[in-house]
């Protein structure tokens, strides 16, 4: 059974937001490490999620399995009145670019800039400047742990705890989808 009903989407905000993160690159590209509050990040993703009828066409760009309520709920009971930063991992996003394959995967996407922070080298600290749009981040993973903020019963949690986010700027779909099977499936 499926946790959310079509059309749940909280309203992003419609003004830039600053994130202080260290950015990095690997063999997936160029990604930024932080901590937010779950209340923020939720009006800007996505979750691809796959469709059965789409799977023998390859017609669907999702890979995400639907979100369970028993799992959920489960996520809900061990957060409930937790202090602080409850995840000891971090939840892993990509930009979702308007149109795939990406134009310039050099070029930093629109609605992302990066700002200096004064007296410290932009390879160890900036600030991401997020303007939020909804869908703008694909959760590859940690979706569960992400919307479980959703449920009524962690208003509260949803704007006092951090959660880590390794967040990717340009990857393809198919480099998400494999990288989506790499930690569900390999590790």
């Amino acid at each position: 059974k499926t946790y959310f009903k079509q059309g749940t989407k909280p309203k992003p905000s419609n003004t830039y937001f600053k994130i202080p993160c260290t950015p990095g690159e690997d063999e997936n590209g160029r990604f930024y490490l932080f901590k937010i509050e779950p209340y923020k990040l939720l009006p800007i993703c996505n979750v691809p999620h796959r469709r059965h009828e789409n799977l023998k066409t390859k017609s669907s760009f999702g890979f995400q399995r639907a979100i369970k309520k028993a799992k959920v709920d489960k996520i809900v009971k061990f957060l409930k009145g937790k202090f602080g930063g409850p995840f000891p991992n971090n939840i892993v996003l990509a930009y979702n670019h308007p149109s795939y394959p990406i134009k310039d995967p050099d070029k930093t996407p629109e609605g992302l800039k990066k700002e200096e922070i004064p007296s410290v080298p932009d390879d160890q600290l900036l600030n991401l400047c997020v303007e939020p749009k909804h869908g703008m981040w694909n959760v590859i993973d940690g979706q569960h742990r992400l919307f479980s903020y959703l449920d009524k019963r962690l208003e509260k949690e949803a704007k006092n705890h951090q959660i880590i986010v390794l967040a990717y700027e340009n990857i393809s779909i198919e480099d998400q989808v494999e990288m989506f099977v790499d930690v569900n499936e390999k590790q």
